[in-house]
């Protein structure tokens, strides 16, 4: 059936679907990231080396790319009466944004990979 018209476009919303699902599914209370998981690890359509990388995608989507760092790299502010007088983030001025950086690369990469793998065969 997947030689058909009809049988191609299900095949294309099942990937473009799992593969949304692993990314942003987390947003939905780690229940669509499982749904994602599940859609994946059930289909013939990926190889094992597939699947493990996708299932590496944080259940908790691109929103992990924004908190991990932020709770990582701490800053501290100096307060003297209530006032700040300095903040001091000892590496976070240029690692913080790198590593959501790459994070968001990385994750994007992985997208990719999935979308595009199962159309080569």
């Amino acid at each position: 059936m997947e030689g058909t018209r009809d049988g191609k476009v299900r095949a294309l919303l099942y990937d473009v679907s799992t593969v949304l699902l692993l990314t942003f599914g987390g947003l939905l209370f780690v229940v669509g990231w499982l749904a994602g998981a599940y859609l994946l690890l059930a289909s013939k359509r990926w190889r094992p080396w597939e699947k493990a990388l996708g299932l590496l995608v944080w259940p908790l989507g691109v929103l992990w790319v924004y908190v991990v760092p932020l709770m990582v790299f701490n800053c501290e502010t100096v307060l003297v009466d209530g006032r700040q007088i300095a903040t001091s983030c000892p590496v976070s001025d240029w690692v913080t944004p790198t590593a959501m950086g790459a994070a968001f690369a990385l994750e994007a990469l992985v997208m990719i990979v999935l979308l595009l793998r199962p159309r080569r065969r």
